[in-house]
């Protein structure tokens, strides 16, 4: 039982760390897609 704690302690940081790499993935996404509208209000003024 007490190798099992050590186990799911690091499966807790292993998931975690892809979270963290999806959130900076979704905020480059956003800053994209909001530079691109920008862009496109400059272009239409």
């Amino acid at each position: 039982m007490g190798e099992e704690k050590p186990d799911e302690e690091l499966m807790g940081k292993r998931k975690s760390s892809p979270r963290l790499s999806t959130t900076f993935d979704d905020v480059d996404t956003l800053m994209i897609a909001r530079l691109g509208r920008n862009i496109h209000v400059e272009k239409k003024l």
